[in-house]
C-alpha cells in the first residue's frame, strides 16, 4: 500500500506532492498502513481520503481498485453524505470523537438502499500546533451480526407470543448433571412442584403410559427428536403432549433437551371439545357485554377469547345473508347485512383492544424497514378518497424523505388521523395533508376544518380511554383508543405526536419520525 501511495499522482490533488506533506500527516499515514482494520485518514479542508490496504475494499469497491484514494469524502460518500456530514462536522469543528456501535447506514453497493450496520470510530487529528487538520476513521461491517441478533430476537418474540397464545409450557433437561428445569406453566399443567427431578416427573405420568415416555426418550438420544402423548396420574382424563429436541456434543452424546408441554385433553375428547367451544363462545359473548363496563378485564379477554369467536360469527352471518339472497328474501338479507356491518365494527374495536393489550404488556413488536413516507401518505389518501366520503383532499409534499420504521404501523396511524379528520369535519370541507422537515425529523400534518378541540382537552386527547365531554355533547361517540394507540406507535418509533386546534375552526394533527435520509422532490 505504501508503494501505491507513492505511485499515485498527487500533483493535481489538493494535498499536493508527497514531499510537501506536513510531517504530522506523514506520521499518521505511517501509523494506519499496518493496521488490519479498515482505516482511512480524511485530511485538509477538502477531507481527502487516504485509506490503508483493508480500507481499499470498501462496500462499493468490490473490485479492489483505488477508487477512494485521493477522493474528497463528500464525493466518495455522496449517497450517504446527508447522514454522514453532521458526524464529520462534529469531529472536525468541535473536536468530538464519535463511536457508533452497529451504526445503521445505506449499503453503498446496492441501488435499492438496504440497511447495513457498521461499528465505526472517528477521531480528530491535530498537527504539532494542536490544530485539527484531519480525521482518523476506522470501521468494520457488523451487518451479519446485527441481522443474526435481530433474527434471534424476532424468533424469541414469536415463540413467546405463540407459547402465551396456546398456553404452552416449556422445560429444559441437562443430561450431564441430571437437572430438570420446568416452566411455571409446565408445573401448572402437570400439578408438579418446583424442584421436581426427572424421575419424579416420570411418576406424574399415568402408570400404563410410562413405557411410552421411556421409549420416546431413548429414541430421542439417537434421533435428537422427542415426541410423545400420555395421560397424567392425577387425572387419567387429562392428556399432555411433550415435544423436544436433544443437543449433542462433539462425541455424539446428548448434553441437554429442551421442549414444550401442551394440554391436549380437548384433542382426545372431541365431543367435550365441541361442547367446551360452544360454552366458550357463549361466555365470550356474555363477557363482551359485561367487560364494556370493566375495561381492564375486557382487554385480557378480548386478546384471547373474542377474535376467533367473532370470525366464526361473521362467517355464519355472511352464510345466512347468502342463503337469504338465494331465496330472494331481500328485506331479511338487508337486516343480516346490517348485522355483518356491526360485526365489522366490533372486529375493529377488538383489534384496537388487542393492540392496547399488547402495548400494556410490552408485546407490541415492530418490523422496521426503510420506506418513503410520502409514498405511504399518497397510498393512504388514495384509500380514503375511494371510501364513502364527500370531503376534498389537498396534498402538499414539498419535502420528501425516507424513514426507518414499521410501515404497516405507521400506515395505521395515518389512517386513524385521516378517518378522524373525515369524522369530525363537515361534508364537502377540505382536508390538507402536508410533509415538512424539522431538524433531523420528517413531520406529517393532517389538517381539517372541523369542530375543533377545547384547549383543556388537547393534552388529554392521546390518553387511553379518554372520553371528550365536548365531542360527546356534539353526538360524537368513541371509546378513546385510536389516538392512544397512534401515540404509542409514534413514540416507540422514536417520534412524537401532537395537536393544534381552535374550536369551530378545525384541528391539525401532526407526527414526526426520525429521518433516515432525504432528497429533493
Amino acid at each position: 500500500m505504501e508503494g501505491l501511495l507513492r505511485e499515485f499522482d498527487w500533483s493535481n490533488n489538493p494535498l499536493g506532492p508527497l514531499e510537501n506533506w506536513p510531517m504530522s500527516l506523514k506520521l499518521f499515514v505511517s501509523l494506519i498502513l499496518p493496521n488490519t482494520l479498515p482505516c482511512a485518514i480524511l485530511w485538509g479542508p477538502e477531507l481527502i481520503l487516504i485509506p490503508n490496504e483493508p480500507g481499499v475494499f470498501h462496500p462499493n469497491n468490490k473490485n479492489g481498485k483505488l477508487e477512494n484514494l485521493g477522493k474528497r469524502a463528500r464525493d466518495f460518500y455522496s449517497r450517504i453524505w446527508s447522514q454522514f456530514e453532521p458526524i464529520i462536522n462534529s469531529v472536525r469543528y468541535e473536536g468530538k470523537s464519535f463511536f457508533g456501535e452497529d451504526y445503521p447506514t445505506r449499503d453503498l453497493s446496492w441501488d435499492e438502499s438496504p440497511i447495513s450496520y457498521w461499528s465505526m470510530n472517528l477521531s480528530p487529528l491535530r498537527n504539532e500546533f494542536g490544530q485539527i487538520k484531519g480525521i482518523l476513521m476506522t470501521a468494520y461491517d457488523t451487518t451479519e451480526k446485527v441481522l443474526n441478533f435481530q433474527g434471534l430476537r424476532e424468533t424469541q418474540n414469536r415463540l413467546e407470543l405463540a407459547l402465551d397464545a396456546v398456553k404452552m409450557g416449556t422445560y429444559e433437561y441437562r443430561v450431564a448433571i441430571d437437572e430438570f428445569i420446568p416452566s411455571d406453566r409446565f408445573l401448572e399443567i402437570t400439578g408438579a412442584k418446583r424442584g421436581i427431578s426427572r424421575s419424579e416427573m416420570r411418576n406424574t405420568i399415568f402408570e400404563e403410559d410410562r413405557i411410552i415416555r421411556d421409549q420416546a426418550y431413548h429414541k430421542a438420544l439417537h434421533t435428537g427428536i422427542l415426541l410423545y402423548e400420555v395421560r397424567l396420574q392425577k387425572d387419567p382424563s387429562q392428556w399432555i403432549r411433550i415435544e423436544g429436541k436433544a443437543y449433542f456434543n462433539e462425541k455424539g452424546e446428548a448434553e441437554k433437551m429442551v421442549g414444550t408441554i401442551l394440554d391436549i385433553s380437548d384433542k382426545k375428547k372431541s365431543e367435550e371439545r365441541i361442547l367446551e367451544s360452544t360454552k366458550k363462545l357463549a361466555i365470550a359473548l356474555e363477557e363482551q357485554r359485561d367487560l364494556q363496563r370493566q375495561k381492564d378485564e375486557f382487554l385480557q379477554i378480548a386478546s384471547h377469547e373474542l377474535r376467533t369467536p367473532l370470525t366464526s360469527i361473521k362467517g355464519f352471518g355472511q352464510l345466512v345473508e347468502e342463503i337469504l339472497l338465494e331465496n330472494q328474501l331481500f328485506n331479511e338479507s338487508q337486516m343480516v347485512e346490517k348485522l355483518n356491518q356491526k360485526i365489522d365494527q366490533l372486529q375493529k374495536l377488538v383489534e384496537n383492544l388487542f393492540d392496547v393489550s399488547k402495548l400494556n404488556s410490552g408485546k407490541l413488536f415492530f418490523e422496521d424497514s426503510v420506506f418513503d413516507l410520502v409514498d405511504l401518505l399518497k397510498s393512504n389518501v388514495e384509500d380514503v378518497r375511494y371510501s364513502p366520503t364527500q370531503h376534498f383532499f389537498k396534498e402538499e409534499y414539498p419535502f420528501k424523505g425516507k424513514v426507518i420504521a414499521d410501515r404497516d404501523r405507521i400506515s395505521q396511524v395515518i389512517m386513524n388521523l385521516l378517518t378522524n379528520a373525515i369524522k369530525y369535519s363537515p361534508p364537502g370541507s377540505e382536508i390538507t395533508i402536508r410533509s415538512r422537515k424539522q431538524g433531523n425529523f420528517m413531520v406529517v400534518d393532517i389538517q381539517d376544518k372541523g369542530i375543533g378541540i377545547p384547549d383543556s382537552e388537547q393534552e388529554k386527547i392521546f390518553s387511553q380511554f379518554f372520553q371528550s365531554e365536548f365531542l360527546s355533547s356534539q353526538k360524537f361517540k368513541g371509546i378513546g383508543l385510536g389516538l392512544y394507540i397512534a401515540s404509542q406507535i409514534i413514540h416507540r418509533q422514536g417520534g412524537r405526536i401532537w395537536v393544534e386546534s381552535t374550536l369551530g375552526k378545525g384541528s391539525t394533527f401532526s407526527f414526526s419520525l426520525p429521518l433516515f435520509f432525504y432528497y429533493a422532490p
